[in-house]
C-alpha cells in the first residue's frame, strides 16, 4: 500500500469536520498518539516493561492516522508530505551523513 492508499482508505473512518476545532482536535490526538508510543519505550528503558513490534505497530498506525488527517485538512496529500520530506533531508544532508546532526560519530 502507498501512502496515499493508506491516506483514501484511513480516512473513511474521519467524520469531515475540518473546522478550527476539528484541526485543533487532531493535531491534538497526532501529540497524543506520538505520546503513546514513547510511553512504551519510556517503560522498556526506565521499568524493562517490554514491548512488541505489535505493540508499536498499533501505536504508529495511530499516529500515521492523525497524520494524514491533519494533511488532508491542510489539502495535502501523504504522498507529497514524504516526499517533501525526504527532499529535505537530501539537502540537508547531501551525502547521507547523519552523525554530526544527532552528535555522535558513526
Amino acid at each position: 500500500m502507498d501512502a496515499n492508499e493508506y491516506q483514501r482508505a484511513a480516512l473513511r473512518t474521519w467524520n469531515g469536520e475540518e473546522d478550527a476545532i476539528g484541526l485543533m482536535y487532531a493535531s491534538g490526538k497526532l501529540c497524543a498518539e506520538s505520546g503513546e508510543v514513547m510511553q512504551l519505550i519510556a517503560k522498556w528503558v526506565m521499568h524493562n516493561k517490554l514491548y512488541t513490534a505489535a505493540d508499536i505497530s498499533d501505536e504508529l498506525g495511530d499516529v500515521m492516522w492523525y497524520v494524514s488527517l491533519v494533511a488532508k485538512m491542510h489539502d495535502l496529500r501523504l504522498g507529497d508530505v514524504m516526499a517533501g520530506n525526504i527532499d529535505k533531508l537530501s539537502k540537508r544532508h547531501p551525502d547521507g551523513d547523519t552523525s554530526k546532526f544527532y552528535g555522535r560519530d558513526k
